[in-house]
């Protein structure tokens, strides 16, 4: 059988994590706090127009006349500014009529502020364009991409994408702010030893196939001298990459042996700023995490609970050797079409949307998804996210996959969320202490550096031994160009960890495709016994996946079938 299709997204289920610097690491595993009741809301957005057309964005739709986003308009939910009664989004606006129309500003990607109490703003509406009608010399040279704001502490500016939003001496949810305070400022990296030219944004820091992190000082340019864009800009200084080669590696091979630290951490995707730290060890993925700002509390997105990855990971104490090879592939069969729109379950704690019936429309159906962007309120009473409906799926054959028709406000297949924490009551944290410029355990970064390559197990044969008893013989063979690890074949012999026993063999190649396309080769033939018993069996002819990890779009010949205790 042949399948091809987009991955069906499931129901949202954000988990509420509790941790603490006693319990965390102490090899117990702590008691759950009480549960917490929560209200769920959804927050009011612009009108939909009917179309893309200009005009289409009617006044019967908005008699406001201050913009409709698309129906299928991309969302971002940000941060709450600082007063903790504002959230932060990114939509697109659509429809606008033409110039000189003084709605015609109400068009394309922006920046908005939407209130969560129910008041308005001057004008009656509930949301606030931020961006919309700004001067095109108070943006000259900013960056492409407004992905995920963040608003500073001082209420007056948003981190959007590579550049800053700021409104001077006004404060963004106030009146006094108007479109003529508001510049948009490039963040520049230098990122030449010879310093002119157009520089790099902070996008141009993550595009390595490692994905490195960086901590850096913001600085205001007013008037730069050299480099490009030669406008008014934020410079990125005292670059620190957060990477130190010195650090144990995950899989290690010393001589003929190969050792397995299953608490070596390495700093990926960055999210903010926190201690790194293993919380949870369930099979099925786990991104991102937004931590409270207490740094007691956690908003997890995970996919336990769904059985949306079982059929490939739920079998237990496997080593994950073949993860060399697979782990992108499986970490993005829990993605929908746009990425990071996916089912999340109880971790610990609570789930925040348990209420509804289910129906469509309801805070917990199960075909609004949602999207990696939840954050905390400084005040810790709150959270907010967005969520997206499940699309048609690129699906046909014998296995079309059914999709709901919206019942939100002109059939949009976005919404922005609200989880009320109605029984805490609001934080007040003492001011941050500045950060030193150093970071001492990282690397300094000079202009033109090239990001260095994480080390690459060498080909060759090694074994790796059980905890008890046992050994695994695994095979490591490398790419043609030696750049890569090409396949990883692994044989169990009476291999004793604390709970199951794995035996038989498994192996795993990849091919890359391209940048982020590939195709994964999958055989196995395992069995487990002991307090679980499990097998993850390929069919003859094995498994083959071919998917696109930023597209989420895979295709998958013959089968993968995995069993715990006797259910598939």
């Amino acid at each position: 059988m042949r399948l091809k299709c987009t991955i069906a997204a499931l129901n949202l289920a954000v988990a509420l994590v509790r941790q603490t610097a006693g319990e965390i690491g102490s090899g117990q595993t702590p008691p759950s706090p009480d549960p917490q009741p929560i209200e769920v809301i959804e927050l009011p957005l612009p009108s939909v127009a009917p179309t893309d057309d200009e005009g289409s964005c009617t006044p019967e739709l908005n008699p406001h006349r201050t913009g409709c986003m698309g129906r299928e308009s991309v969302l971002f939910s940000g941060n709450f500014l600082p007063d903790s009664k504002h959230v932060l989004a990114f939509l697109n606006f659509t429809g606008a009529p033409a110039f000189p129309d003084s709605a015609s500003i109400y068009t394309g990607s922006q920046l908005i502020i939407v209130k969560i109490d129910g008041t308005t703003f001057p004008g009656s509406d509930p949301w606030k364009c931020i961006t919309c009608g700004v001067p095109d010399e108070n943006q000259r040279g900013s960056n492409e991409g407004w992905d995920y704001p963040e608003a500073f502490k001082d209420g007056k500016r948003v981190l959007v994408g590579s550049n800053i939003v700021d409104c001077g001496a006004a404060d963004l949810a106030s009146s006094e702010c108007t479109p003529e305070k508001i510049h948009v400022y490039p963040i520049r990296l230098n990122n030449k030893a010879d310093g002119p030219g157009p520089g790099g944004s902070t996008r141009e820091l993550r595009i390595h196939p490692d994905d490195y992190c960086y901590f850096s000082w913001l600085e205001f340019n007013p008037s730069p001298s050299s480099g490009l864009p030669v406008t008014p800009r934020y410079d990125l200084l005292n670059v620190t990459r957060l990477h130190r080669p010195a650090n144990p590696h995950v899989i290690v091979a010393e001589g003929s042996e190969i050792r397995i630290n299953s608490d070596a951490l390495i700093v990926g995707e960055l999210h903010g700023f926190r201690k790194i730290r293993r919380l949870t060890s369930h099979p099925e993925y786990v991104d991102p995490v937004d931590i409270s700002p207490d740094d007691i509390w956690s908003v997890v997105m995970v996919a336990r609970g769904t059985d949306r990855q079982m059929w490939l990971s739920a079998m237990r104490d496997i080593p994950s050797l073949t993860d060399l090879v697979s782990v992108s592939a499986v970490a993005s069969t829990w993605n929908n079409v746009d990425g990071d729109s996916f089912n999340q379950g109880l971790l610990t704690v609570m789930k925040l949307n348990t209420a509804g019936d289910g129906n469509l429309g309801s805070i917990n159906h199960p075909e609004w998804n949602e999207r990696a962007d939840r954050k905390w309120s400084s005040d810790e009473t709150r959270i907010a996210y967005s969520q997206e409906l499940t699309l048609p799926p690129d699906c046909g054959g014998q296995n079309p996959l059914p999709y709901p028709n919206s019942t939100a406000n002109g059939g949009r297949v976005v919404r922005l969320m609200l989880a009320h924490l109605t029984n805490r009551r609001p934080l007040h944290l003492e001011p941050v202490e500045t950060h030193s410029e150093v970071i001492t355990w990282g690397k300094q970064y000079q202009p033109g550096d090239l990001d260095p390559e994480r080390s690459l197990l060498p080909a060759g044969v090694y074994t790796l031994l059980g905890k008890f008893s046992g050994f695994a013989a695994v095979e490591i063979i490398s790419n043609d160009a030696e750049s890569a690890i090409h396949t990883v074949a692994v044989g169990y012999k009476n291999f004793l960890t604390i709970e199951s026993t794995p035996s038989e063999a498994v192996r795993k190649s990849q091919t890359t495709r391209s940048f982020t396309t590939v195709h994964v080769d999958w055989y196995s033939d395992l069995t487990s016994t002991g307090q679980s018993s499990g097998a993850k069996k390929t069919s003859l002819f094995g498994f083959h996946l071919d998917i696109d990890i930023m597209k989420n779009m895979f295709n998958a010949n013959d089968t993968l079938t995995t069993t715990i205790d006797g259910h598939v």
